[in-house]
């Protein structure tokens, strides 16, 4: 199952702040990213949990699990020193809106990421550093 947002969805978001080919930094650190990832990810960690429960359950995802994968990913070095740990959990965030818009990890591939792991730090990481990869690999595409 593919979540597709509309192009003109994609199209209005991504102009929000950021160039049309942002560099890594442009996207962890932009805020409207940041505020739909929040939402997107606390969707993706409900359905984790619900299938690891075996019952639907409507969850939120813990900043601390976001900035600890954040870290453990590497993602964390690109960041300047001095941004909290709340702006921590904002730049995963903004990377998991970014690759869902651009289709670089979809619902799916992000959803068998994090079951392939019992801790949520883990998958989170995990899928912290497949969404880097295909961030890297998108831009590749676009400068060759």
């Amino acid at each position: 199952m593919k979540i597709r947002l509309p192009r003109e969805i994609s199209e209005i978001t991504l102009r929000i702040g950021l160039r049309e080919k942002p560099n890594l930094v442009e996207v962890l650190s932009n805020k409207q990213l940041a505020a739909l990832g929040d939402s997107y990810l606390n969707f993706l960690y409900s359905v984790y949990l619900s299938g690891k429960l075996g019952h639907p359950t409507g969850s939120r995802i813990k900043g601390s699990i976001l900035q600890n994968a954040l870290k453990d990913s590497g993602l964390r070095k690109i960041l300047p020193k001095r941004v909290d740990r709340h702006s921590q959990a904002d730049a995963f965030e903004a990377l998991a809106a970014y690759s869902l818009i651009k289709e670089l990890v979809s619902f799916k591939k992000a959803l068998k990421i994090l079951n392939k792991h019992e801790d949520s730090v883990a998958g989170m990481t995990e899928l912290a550093l497949h969404m880097k990869k295909e961030f890297e690999n998108d831009k590749s595409k676009s400068t060759s």
